[in-house]
């Protein structure tokens, strides 16, 4: 990514980190019914996305900079796009 894109989702982390946190705090608390959670992951990218229009890959960064697991939000990312 460019520089622009990851200053904008700098700000953008900056305004959002303690909602994001808590939802991947709320995800990792959950009794994993998918592996790496993805399925958790799949749900919230698509309900952040109807909410803030963001591209899924500002979404996705976002969500690994609170903490999320790359593996599960790649997985996710993988249904998504198919």
């Amino acid at each position: 990514m460019n520089k622009n894109i990851n200053k904008n989702i700098d700000k953008l982390y900056n305004l959002l980190s303690d909602e994001l946190e808590y939802i991947v705090k709320r995800i990792k608390k959950r009794p994993a019914t998918t592996k790496n959670h993805y399925g958790d992951y799949m749900q919230q990218i698509t309900e952040l996305k109807q909410i803030t229009n963001l591209k899924f890959s500002v979404i996705c960064k976002l969500l690994e900079r609170a903490g999320g697991s790359k593996v599960g939000i790649s997985d996710a990312m993988r249904i998504i796009n198919i």
